[in-house]
């Protein structure tokens, strides 16, 4: 193959890079902003749709993070008896 042929075909892509491929690139955009929006209105569609969960509600139990730390008693266990400190000689 010669090389003006070469240079030829390289130009040839080139001219489709700058055209077609970013047509292809907004397709793609246009694509995933379609599919993105789908999605959204789907969970939508779903949370109007489902029953609000009886566990869900922060009256009734709060989450174990923001719940008030219980103490040892509580789990039936004893605390240790204090020791004293003595340093060593």
């Amino acid at each position: 193959m010669r090389l003006k042929a070469r240079l030829k075909r390289l130009e040839a892509k080139v001219k489709w890079l700058q055209l077609e491929g970013r047509l292809r690139s907004v397709e793609l955009r246009l694509k995933i902003l379609n599919r993105t929006r789908q999605i959204a209105e789907h969970h939508a569609a779903r949370r109007a749709k489902a029953p609000p969960s009886a566990k869900s509600s922060p009256a009734e139990a709060p989450h174990p993070i923001h719940a008030p730390r219980r103490s040892v008693a509580s789990f039936g266990l004893t605390p240790p008896a204090p020791t004293t400190f003595t340093p060593n000689p």
